[in-house]
């Protein structure tokens, strides 16, 4: 009888538990891969872009299609910097943003002596537009 080297033995039984081994890894990241890609979905970012500006820099008009911009004042609420009521707006808005292409988004804009519940109700209202809404700030 004769008995194989114990450097096959060796060979053979390490691979058998390589190859289950691998099999294993394949069979929890087959199983793992679908919760973690939903675990990853509930902790999608929301907000607000801001973009700040600067004093003393001038912004240029340029011919073609301009952003939508939405200034909450103290004296009432500016689309395109005219003033119009607040029943009115949510039409005005559809039809400024039927304009521009899909993607664009509306600028808005508040006082800064303003409480922040004109401005939030705002930004509901373009919200509720499917638009997204860039909050403008003034920096120092």
């Amino acid at each position: 009888m004769d008995v194989p080297p114990v450097s096959n033995i060796h060979m053979v039984t390490s691979s058998k538990a390589s190859m289950a081994s691998l099999i294993l890894v394949l069979v929890l990241l087959a199983v793992a891969t679908p919760f973690v890609a939903l675990h990853s979905l509930d902790h999608v970012l929301t907000g607000l872009r801001v973009h700040i500006l600067s004093r003393g820099v001038m912004a240029y008009t340029v011919s073609g299609i301009q952003p939508v911009r939405v200034r909450v004042g103290a004296t009432g609420l500016y689309l395109n910097f005219y003033l119009v009521d607040r029943d009115d707006f949510p039409a005005l808005l559809r039809k400024e943003l039927d304009r521009r292409p899909p993607d664009w988004p509306v600028y808005v804009d508040g006082d800064p002596g303003l409480e922040w519940r004109s401005v939030a109700e705002a930004i509901d209202a373009i919200r509720g537009q499917g638009a997204e809404v860039v909050l403008l700030t003034h920096g120092n």
